[in-house]
């Protein structure tokens, strides 16, 4: 018997910026991209408002959660080392 004990303030603050940054993606792209009939055309007109989803979770996420804050911490230090 397996009992999970589940955080739902942490589920529910993900969950809320991952709503928040989806919500201004699909705005953005309504109003901005540009729909072609040729697929690669279309996809490369996609990349930078899925970089600007990622980087807005990511930032939001990093100003309201501290284990995403170490999270990212320890991954630009191992980054920084490697180099």
């Amino acid at each position: 018997e397996i009992m999970l004990k589940i955080n739902w303030n942490i589920v529910m603050k993900y969950f809320v910026v991952s709503i928040v940054t989806s919500g201004i993606a699909y705005v953005l792209m309504n109003k901005f991209l540009i729909y072609d009939e040729s697929v690669y055309v279309f996809l490369l007109n996609l990349i930078p408002y899925l970089i600007i989803s990622l980087f807005g979770y990511l930032g939001i996420t990093y100003c309201i959660d501290k284990r995403t804050r170490r999270l990212l911490s320890s991954i630009i230090n191992e980054l920084l080392q490697k180099s």
